[in-house]
């Protein structure tokens, strides 16, 4: 999903003061004059520094060859302003703090969009010494933030630019991994969270009867229809929920399931997750970060394997089957999932969930503990297993 950001606005000179570190030639007065034609450029925080320049040389130069001044957002915006004496220097100086940056910019509200691309494969898409980073952004137009120590605000890897520009990013992505990258949640910046955006309407009321619609919608995998991305609308699932989500799975190892999830919890939606203790071990474990992201976890310590696939959204939808919650998952097996409404459906998997979740054969994950979980030996442990 594409969020925007919303676009700083000045109401007057003296709001201008408070919100605008203005960078300035000596010839400047230090005042927006607001008679003058002006623009509101929205460009990413990140390539702010760019148009500054070392020790406010770039913009220094800008306001001298144009006769313009440039205001420079000093919060959490993305807001640049220019002022000129006429319509043509405005142009002029605009033009040239596209160039500067290497990408167009204007008064649009920056697109951007978070992609499930794994950490492993972040290598592929800087390149080397950056030249496939480099790349993106100059042939797209988008800015590429990649987590890293540099950048502690960014949790997955990110494209900033025009809804255009970010589209074209994210296919060059793609053909730097080699693969179909998900888009994760959605959020408005104002509320500093990450939250889903509700593209299932599983309450949606028919205008004739007012009743709700019924819902009853399969899944198959492995994904692979170029056009329609069916591991989409499995995240789109996850995603409707507005109160609670309650997720009982075997294993959970998808980075992209485990980012929706988190995104929800920031979103303050009460999210509980139970899963098999053994598969605490299993190569890629998203377990340990959703603990670390303050979502409840629970794991069974009964001889019973907790085989369950399912999850319950509001007490009012809920999806099952035999789809483990694993990237091999959905791109290698052969699978199935289930949407419904259906009253009767829902309470029963609730039922069961709120069952185990309060039951004694279940503890809580927690910093404490999740070591010493572990580490702890499965293969001993007893079973009741068919035969």
């Amino acid at each position: 999903m594409i969020r925007r950001p919303p676009r700083s606005t000045l109401s007057s000179s003296s709001a201008a003061s408070d919100v605008y570190k203005r960078q300035v030639s000596t010839q400047s007065t230090g005042v927006v004059n607001r008679s003058m034609p002006s623009i509101t450029l929205q460009v990413p925080r990140s390539k702010h520094r760019v148009i500054i320049g070392p020790r406010g040389s770039t913009i220094q130069s800008i306001q001298q060859e144009f006769g313009c001044n440039i205001s420079i957002a000093r919060d959490e915006s993305d807001s640049v302003l220019l002022d000129a004496p006429d319509q043509s220097s405005l142009h002029g100086a605009h033009q040239k703090i596209s160039e500067i940056l290497g990408m167009q910019v204007d008064s649009d509200p920056l697109c951007v969009l978070e992609l499930g691309v794994e950490s492993s494969e972040f290598g592929r898409v800087i390149g080397s010494r950056g030249s496939t980073l480099k790349a993106i952004e100059r042939d797209a137009g988008c800015v590429v933030l990649i987590p890293s120590d540099r950048n502690p605000d960014i949790k997955f890897l990110t494209l900033q630019g025009t809804a255009s520009a970010c589209a074209q990013g994210k296919l060059m992505v793609e053909d730097a991994v080699g693969r179909a990258c998900a888009i994760l949640g959605e959020h408005q910046a104002e509320d500093g969270l990450l939250a889903a955006k509700h593209v299932v309407t599983y309450l949606e009321r028919s205008e004739s009867q007012n009743k709700i619609v019924s819902i009853h919608e399969t899944l198959m995998f492995p994904d692979k229809n170029p056009d329609v991305s069916i591991f989409n609308r499995f995240l789109d699932y996850l995603r409707s929920a507005r109160k609670t989500l309650k997720a009982c799975v075997f294993t959970l190892s998808d980075s992209s399931i485990m980012s929706v999830l988190v995104h929800l919890y920031e979103a303050g939606i009460e999210v509980r997750v139970i899963t098999e203790d053994s598969t605490l071990l299993n190569s890629g474990s998203q377990i340990e970060t959703l603990v670390n992201a303050g979502i409840s976890v629970k794991v069974d310590k009964s001889p019973y394997l907790m085989h369950h696939k399912f999850a319950v959204m509001d007490s009012q939808c809920m999806l099952t089957g035999s789809f483990n919650w694993t990237r091999e998952a959905a791109t290698h097996n052969y699978e199935n999932v289930i949407f419904t409404n259906n009253k009767d459906f829902v309470q029963t998997f609730e039922a069961s969930f709120d069952e185990m979740w309060d039951g004694s054969d279940f503890e809580s994950v927690t910093h404490e503990n999740l070591s010493s979980l572990a580490a702890s030996d499965f293969s001993h442990r007893p079973r009741h297993l068919p035969s």
